[in-house]
Formats: C-alpha cells, structure tokens, sequence
C-alpha cells in the first residue's frame, strides 16, 4: 500500500493518491464494516506516512488497531452488528489519539 500510495503521489495530488490507495486497501479487507474501518485507517495512515515521512509510524498504528480488533474479538464484542461497528470505531479513535500522541511528540 504504501508503494502504491509514493508512487500515486509522484503524478496525482495527495489528496486523491490518499483516497484511492485507502479505498484499495479497504475493498482488500473483504467486508463492508471492515472495507469501511480500512478506508479509514487508510486515509490517517496515509496522513501520518505523509506528513511525518516515516513508514513505521503507520505500521505501528495498524498493529494497534489489529490488536484492538483481536482483544474485541476475543471477548465475543463483535457478536452483534451494533458492537462490531462499536469496536470498529472504538478501534479506530483509539489509533486516531495514537497518531495525534506521535504528532505532538515529533522529532525536529
């Protein structure tokens, strides 16, 4: 994702290199709730990777947010249609204040 993402960037604007490669990467995942929760881990990675120029920042995200999922999953939170996009997004903000906490603590 993330060659696909530099390589958009050199001839589109970020913006829409942003928009495809995180529309690519939630249609990857397979479902709706996931393709939508993917969408948007997708734009915030794709952000942060952008503005920050370091790729394991991202990774670090989406293994937070894979762990957050596994945790949900494994105490059955995911049972009903309301939990499942609960978690997601509950996932989700949780790797959005990961990423602001990276922001505000950057290296110059």
């Amino acid at each position: 994702r993330g060659v696909l993402f530099n390589r958009m960037k050199r001839y589109m604007p970020v913006i829409l290199s942003t928009i495809i490669s995180s529309a690519l990467f939630g249609i990857y995942h397979g479902n709706v709730v996931q393709a939508v929760y993917a969408f948007m881990a997708g734009c915030l990675f794709a952000w942060l990777y952008h503005k920050r120029g370091r790729f394991g920042e991202a990774v670090m995200l989406h293994g937070i947010m894979n762990i957050a999922g596994f945790l949900l999953a494994h105490y059955n939170l995911f049972d009903t249609a309301f939990y499942g996009w609960l978690g997601c997004m509950l996932s989700f903000v949780a790797a959005v204040i990961s990423a602001l906490g990276l922001w505000l603590c950057r290296e110059y």
